[in-house]
């Protein structure tokens, strides 16, 4: 999909499942050599803000799975995510608002959506939209926890014991 949309670079992060020698020898193959950045190995939260500080969006085009909290972290960075109808990977993204959501192996589909990225305009509208989303459940969060502590505080009454 990357060789179909020639505005983008991609930056690869974490650990590998397969052999990385594998990725290697597809990106040779599509002579991706200069616009495929490989940062191998798992990834410390302390560096997270400069990780996701280097992108423009996150895009998690899984086969299979069930479940990623990598897309609520792109999101908590600000970034709009592209991600694979697979499991819940891709809940919570609103087509064409906060990214794109597109079927798993449909390499078209991935490549249309990468070419969203290149497009100025668009980049910038879903990143005012995963803003706009963070501020939302910020509120969301602040009036749940306003209520919470509003609450009546329930008291136990003293209870006799057998013995009294």
């Amino acid at each position: 999909a990357l060789s179909l949309a020639p505005d983008i670079d991609l930056l690869i992060a974490g650990e590998f499942w397969d052999e990385r020698v594998t990725y290697e020898r597809k990106i040779e193959a599509l002579k991706l050599q200069n616009r495929v950045e490989i940062l191998e190995g798992y990834i410390p939260v302390e560096r997270f803000d400069d990780l996701f500080g280097t992108v423009d969006a996150l895009v998690l085009p899984y086969r299979r799975g069930s479940g990623s909290i990598v897309r609520e972290l792109g999101f908590s960075h600000g970034l709009p995510v592209i991600a694979t109808d697979v499991g819940s990977i891709a809940d919570g993204i609103e087509p064409g608002k906060s990214g794109e959501v597109i079927p798993p192996e449909d390499v078209p589909a991935l490549a249309a959506a990468l070419q969203k990225l290149a497009d100025q305009s668009t980049l910038g509208k879903w990143k005012r939209n995963v803003k706009r989303r963070a501020d939302d459940n910020l509120q969301k969060w602040d009036r749940y926890c306003q209520a919470i502590l509003a609450l009546p505080t329930q008291t136990t009454a003293a209870r006799g014991t057998p013995d009294s």
